[in-house]
């Protein structure tokens, strides 16, 4: 199931094909988006609960939703899908390592931008391979083409921003092309 977090239909302006500057005051709308879901989803004390970052685009969002629940223990795990910085150049996903808290038996998974969830849905299933359970996924964008996506195992996908296909988003951390 696909939940939105915001009542905002698309980020900025939908007609728009050319890359989208994604500020800082969206930023933090969305770590409070998916930091108010998770407080109010799950018990955030429990150790056994976790939060786990794909590697690297979902890190600054993960480190921001940590500190926003007061979770300082957190996990990551390294998905690589191009060596390439050209816009929508998508590979296969590949697993290049982890490092996981081995207290936790449940993870909710961050991810940064869900353009076809193929990234996130690797890490479900190597979650899973290894004994863990995935609680949610949680991305600040999702692009509209994959409201239908279903990950393996029916883990919910619950997002705060809906680009369409034709945008893309530039993060304000990111190097201008």
């Amino acid at each position: 199931m696909k939940i939105c977090l915001d009542k905002k239909e698309y980020v900025k302006n939908k007609y728009d094909a050319s890359p989208i500057f994604f500020s800082e005051s969206e930023f933090e709308n969305a770590v409070i988006k998916i930091g108010n879901d998770i407080i109010q989803n799950y018990d955030i004390k429990d150790e056994k609960i976790g939060l786990i970052g794909i590697a690297r685009g979902a890190l600054p969002l993960l480190v921001g939703v940590a500190h926003y629940i007061n979770k300082r223990k957190i996990s990551v795990m390294q998905v690589q899908m191009t060596n390439s910085d050209k816009i929508k150049d998508y590979g296969e996903p590949k697993y290049v390592n982890e490092m996981l808290d081995t207290d936790v038996e449940k993870f909710i998974v961050i991810e940064d931008v869900v353009s076809h969830g193929r990234c996130s849905n690797l890490a479900i299933n190597r979650l899973l391979e290894k004994g863990k359970s995935v609680l949610g996924v949680y991305t600040i964008i999702i692009n509209e083409d994959f409201l239908n996506l279903e990950y393996d195992n029916n883990v919910d996908l619950k997002y705060v921003y809906l680009i369409t296909n034709k945008q893309w988003i530039q993060f304000f951390w990111e190097k201008t092309p």
